[in-house]
């Protein structure tokens, strides 16, 4: 009895859990940044409010683009050096007033060209003291906008530290062009923009 009364909860679980796992996400792909819109392939823009807002400071999170291989000290494919240079020409038009990197080669190397390009100063982060760097920079560099290069691990922990929330999880393995704006008034207070670059 008590198994027949249980049978249509479980159904119901299975009937939501298999339309949760159907549900797919498209994200526009990332053009260029110009002026205050954010250009997209298919030809659409968007605007971007806060890089005319000094109340609202603007971060720009990317993972690393593609790596040789899983070592510490791993470089970039052709693909890889590829992407940095288009990262570069999509973010030249936004006055960077930091650019955030841990240790590692790829990350470095992925970002490096677009700090060159406007002489923005690099500051290094440890992935295990993420929520102090990031409220630290933040009380330093309210209403500025910032470059943040990390990992498929780090940059969901950013995005939860930013937003106060747990609800961004690992970026896949083989994936690298994810694209994030965040505009933040402060810890918590954020609104999260994902495309593909």
């Amino acid at each position: 009895m008590k198994n027949t009364f249980l049978l249509p909860y479980f159904c119901l679980l299975i009937i939501v859990l298999s339309c949760k796992s159907e549900q797919k996400v498209t994200t526009k792909i990332l053009q260029k940044i110009e002026g205050a819109e954010l250009i997209f392939t298919d030809g659409s823009r968007t605007g971007l409010p806060s890089l005319r807002d000094t109340n609202i400071t603007t971060l720009f999170l990317v993972r690393h683009a593609e790596k040789v291989d899983d070592t510490d000290e791993s470089d970039l494919t052709p693909a890889g050096k590829k992407r940095a240079e288009k990262l570069a020409a999509l973010i030249k038009s936004v006055p960077l007033s930091y650019v955030a990197t841990t240790k590692y080669k790829r990350v470095l190397n992925t970002i490096g060209p677009a700090a060159t390009q406007q002489a923005a100063p690099f500051l290094t982060y440890s992935p295990k003291t993420i929520q102090p760097f990031l409220i630290n920079l933040l009380k330093r560099e309210k209403g500025k906008n910032i470059l943040v290069g990390g990992h498929s691990n780090t940059i969901p922990k950013c995005l939860n530290v930013l937003t106060n929330t747990q609800k961004y999880e690992d970026i896949p393995h083989g994936e690298y062009d994810h694209f994030y704006v965040v505009y933040l008034k402060a810890i918590g207070d954020a609104e999260v923009m994902e495309f593909r670059y």
